[in-house]
């Protein structure tokens, strides 16, 4: 099995992240040109729904590293911010 750092989960979390924002900011502005409002909003909240998961998850991955409960992966960071849902 392929060792996966801390460092490295954290940035494959944020790779999903800008590809997330990659995707749904242009079809925000897409659909804001195109005078389709509600295509807009939705992207516009789909973008910040994801981005507020993967900072939730990464801030239960901290808290639960200080408090040592969970061991220092790489595998936990993708799993809490991406995977696991509270």
């Amino acid at each position: 099995m392929v060792e996966l750092t801390e460092d490295r989960g954290i940035h494959l979390t944020l790779v999903v992240l800008i590809l997330i924002s990659a995707y749904c900011i242009p079809m925000c502005i897409i659909s804001g040109m195109e005078n389709d409002r509600d295509m807009c909003g939705i992207y516009g909240i789909l973008n910040t729904l994801a981005f507020q998961k993967i900072n939730f998850g990464v801030n239960k991955y901290v808290s639960l590293q200080q408090k040592g409960i969970c061991e220092c992966s790489g595998y936990k960071v993708l799993e809490y911010a991406i995977f696991r849902f509270f």
